[in-house]
């Protein structure tokens, strides 16, 4: 079969290419025409051997790499032409050649090809399934929003453990979406264990239980879900429906196509406190690393300096040498630290297929042994690939509850910045948000802690001093992760990346003037039992609508003189309370060239979330060019 494939291939190359160099005369109408069949000719000439655009995977099923190349790091988004993006047996399995599904099978010298026939697609395919049309859109050109997520409810204190995860839908198209909730069954299919439609500019929830309780593999651990539209998902864990929740956590979940092999971890140091201690489940305050595995025969390889409790039983002390796992489609490897003051930022994750990855904290009070209302929580993050890293992060601060306790004293921030490569230089602008140094130097997988402070001299209507926001850089195209600790109740939030949410796909910044295309629309929901804050960030002079209505330029201030970003915020008071799960709670936020992030607390649980840049570069096979 893999050699009937390749020979047919290599007779159409050549009558592909011609009517490629046609189309592209001829205007997009008729070069939108030729997508399906240039699909089969880029999907099966990768897997056959046949040259690609620099930066396409190889095929090769060498172990992880463990050498970082700019091509994998370029924070840049690439030049693509709009033509479906090769993928091979390395990024999913089974693989489409053309419309049809084929299994991935051993070839002659070893490396996965493709083999027999499993389905044949009345529409297109994409990564080893039949999909609507706007999923294949949305897989070719959308790293926010897919088809396909994988949730995994990680471990929580005892407590929570039995207290429902919430996934929160939304879909900013103009058409509804029906979604599926599936667990894997023992003879290797998927089976639906709940369902619900997505209306259109709306989000729908699903709740399920299956807590991972454990160091260690649990196979078929993790659920599936899929769509048959092109939706957002942010997990909660633990959903304080009912109020009785003493520690939450959430993330914005990426879609498979998105995914990549290669992460670095971050967590808190693993600190104990008389809360923390006598809470049961919380760990001793442990770090934690989750990974899904999406496709079977997934090898992950885990290098940490810190000791691993790598299942219920089994220690390694720190810097002993990888760990390796061999997981199937839905298995989730759950880790923890092992020692006090033991630290997992900086742990390196690889893959030989693309997995999920979730690092932070099973409970942490960070370093403090508090008495008042707040205590420690649950806070965990879904990392983006290091493929996906940029090299400019904006700080927009995620403020506290009214009325807390904080950790850190009132108005600061606490960050945490991580390079991904050696020799890099980190600048933080204005200096003046900065407690310590504005400039620092990190190698690979270091990170530095920072903290923030107010600008008092400038009063905000929301509360009585304006947070400095700022913009963290690095330089020499060095990418980095920038990552917010919340104050008062733990929660983990990504930084907002500089590439921010557009409708502009070239190399670099966007172009001044008017948008190049229609704005994006994204549609934010928020969980009942939760005050919410919604920080929404711009580039300077782009415009935003907020349930349409237009934000007005005095509703956003100017971040750094050297940096074109401006920031909003909206109190729980202005966003209104999400009542019960038959509220949609959603708001629609419109514009170009923006970023979004929030967090939710209650007296004593809290979360975090923030939206991924719509940046290609984010894409699997997408090249990245410096």
């Amino acid at each position: 079969m893999y050699v009937e494939a390749c020979a047919r291939f290599a007779r159409a190359h050549e009558g592909a290419r011609d009517r490629h160099t046609h189309a592209r005369r001829g205007g997009a109408r008729s070069f939108a025409a030729l997508i399906p069949t240039l699909l089969a000719g880029l999907t099966l000439g990768l897997a056959c051997g046949a040259s690609v655009r620099p930066g396409g995977d190889s095929g090769s099923t060498d172990g992880p790499s463990t050498e970082v190349t700019p091509t994998d790091l370029s924070p840049s988004d690439a030049s693509v032409e709009v033509v479906a993006r090769p993928v091979n047996c390395r990024v999913t399995s089974p693989i489409c050649v053309g419309k049809e599904v084929h299994a991935c099978v051993p070839g002659v010298t070893g490396e996965l090809m493709p083999g027999e026939l499993i389905e044949a697609c009345d529409g297109p395919c994409s990564y080893g399934r039949c999909v609507s049309a706007a999923c294949f859109e949305a897989e070719q050109n959308d790293p926010m929003r897919g088809c396909r997520f994988y949730p995994v409810q990680v471990d929580n204190v005892d407590a929570d453990d039995a207290k429902n995860m919430m996934l929160i839908l939304t879909n900013s198209s103009p058409f509804p979406a029906n979604a599926s909730l599936q667990v894997r069954l023992a003879d290797g299919t998927w089976g639906t264990s709940a369902a619900v439609m997505v209306p259109a500019r709306a989000s729908a929830r699903l709740e399920a239980n299956r807590a991972m309780r454990d160091a260690g593999i649990t196979r078929m651990g993790a659920f599936r879900l899929d769509a048959d539209g092109p939706i957002s998902v942010v997990q909660l864990v633990s959903d304080d429906v009912d109020r009785a929740s003493t520690s939450s956590g959430g993330t914005v979940l990426r879609p498979v196509h998105a995914l990549d092999s290669f992460y670095w971890a971050v967590s808190y140091q693993q600190v104990s406190s008389s809360k923390i201690a006598a809470t049961p489940g919380g760990r001793g305050g442990a770090g934690m690393i989750v990974v899904v595995a999406t496709a079977d025969r997934t090898t992950v390889t885990v290098r940490s300096a810190a000791s691993l409790l790598v299942d219920p039983v089994t220690t390694l002390p720190g810097a002993a040498g990888p760990y390796s796992a061999l997981l199937d489609e839905g298995d989730v490897l759950q880790i923890f630290s092992a020692a006090p003051d033991g630290n997992l930022t900086g742990t390196r994750v690889d893959a030989d297929h693309p997995v999920e990855v979730f690092s932070g904290n099973v409970l942490t009070g960070y370093n403090f042994e508090v008495s008042g209302l707040n205590g420690a929580d649950l806070a965990f993050e879904q990392l983006p690939p290091v493929k996906g890293w940029n090299t400019t992060y904006v700080g927009a601060w995620l403020a506290p509850q009214d009325g807390c306790d904080p950790y850190f004293g009132t108005g600061l921030g606490s960050w945490q910045v991580i390079a991904a490569r050696d020799d890099t230089w980190v600048t933080i602008s204005p200096s003046a948000s900065m407690a310590e140094e504005p400039m620092f130097r990190l190698n690979a997988g270091m990170t530095k802690q920072f903290t923030t402070r107010f600008r008092p001299e400038v009063v905000d209507a929301g509360g009585p001093f304006l947070p400095t926001d700022f913009v963290v850089t690095s330089a020499m195209d060095h990418p980095i992760l920038l990552v917010q600790w919340l104050d008062c109740e733990p929660a983990l939030a990504l930084g907002i990346d500089g590439r921010l949410i557009s409708s502009w796909q070239g190399e670099g910044p966007p172009p001044a003037g008017p948008p190049p295309s229609r704005p994006q629309e994204v549609v934010v929901a928020f969980p009942p039992g939760f005050d919410h804050q919604l920080v929404i960030v711009r580039r300077a002079g782009s415009q935003v609508w907020f349930d349409g209505v237009l934000i007005g330029d005095e509703q956003f201030h100017s971040i750094s003189p050297l940096h074109p970003f401006e920031v909003a915020r909206y109190s729980g008071e202005q966003l209104g309370q999400c009542i019960d799960l038959s509220d949609g709670c959603s708001h629609v936020i419109r514009g170009d060239q923006m970023g979004v992030t929030w967090r939710g607390m209650d007296v004593v649980c809290s979360y975090a979330a923030t939206l991924p840049s719509t940046s290609l570069c984010q894409l699997a096979g997408v090249p990245c060019v410096p």
